[in-house]
């Protein structure tokens, strides 16, 4: 899953598949929970306030990639 950089496919996707999603939706999964045991001794406010922030990050980065993929696409990137 990914782009590589270097080799004889470089700048081409690679295909992704079942097992490929799974893995990543661990991934997702540890980063959760790691998160969830760094906050464990937060106040309800400060919880509040980590988790708004990282909303607007994900937000903002998700609108970021869209963006330049749509650009890419249309040739304007």
């Amino acid at each position: 899953m990914g782009i590589p950089f270097f080799g004889p496919r470089a700048g081409e996707a690679e295909g992704f598949g079942f097992v490929d999603l799974c893995a990543a939706a661990s991934e997702v999964g540890v980063v959760l929970a790691l998160g969830a045991l760094l906050m464990r001794d937060f106040s309800r406010e400060r919880k509040l306030q980590v988790a708004i922030v990282l909303t607007a990050a994900a937000l903002l980065v998700g609108h970021l990639v869209h963006l330049l993929a749509d650009g890419a696409a249309t040739g304007h990137g």
